[in-house]
């Protein structure tokens, strides 16, 4: 199986295209649309990149393994503490964890700034508020701006 993409204009349109004699014919690439459908793909995969960055990356999940020797009635975390089914608890490294019957899922309640200038200004880290502030690194009184905040 082959994917191709052509255009129509501008947009790229994306075709998959089962029997590859189809390339060769008068209607398979030129040379002239390649390197338009090669900048087509490579947007598709930044895209896609950014998507799969920006969505779960302050989340990870431990998938719960039985072991059919011992009754399970909890996950276990990675200090070796046992969390019961169906509950949920923070860590100091201000991560929100639930125990579930298929594992532990925890996700950061962090909100990290974004869209900075990161030669004037620095992002701090307090670990008791769990939350981050933007300061000037010339003067650490003045705060900055960011273009947005993402958890």
């Amino acid at each position: 199986m082959y994917i191709v993409f052509t255009h129509c204009s501008e947009p790229c349109v994306l075709y998959i295209i089962s029997r590859p004699e189809l390339l060769s014919t008068s209607r398979g690439l030129g040379r002239r649309r390649s390197f338009h459908r090669m900048k087509c793909f490579l947007g598709i995969l930044i895209a896609f990149g950014l998507t799969v960055t920006g969505c779960d990356a302050e989340c990870i999940f431990r998938r719960l393994y039985f072991n059919p020797l011992k009754v399970t009635t909890g996950c276990v975390d990675q200090l070796g503490v046992e969390h019961g089914f169906n509950t949920v608890w923070k860590t100091k490294e201000c991560y929100e964890c639930s125990c579930s019957t298929i594992g532990i899922s925890c996700c950061n309640l962090a909100t990290k700034p974004f869209g900075f200038d990161v030669e004037k200004c620095s992002a701090i880290f307090h670990i008791e508020s769990c939350s981050y502030s933007l300061v000037s690194k010339f003067d650490p009184s003045k705060t900055c701006a960011a273009a947005q905040w993402i958890r």
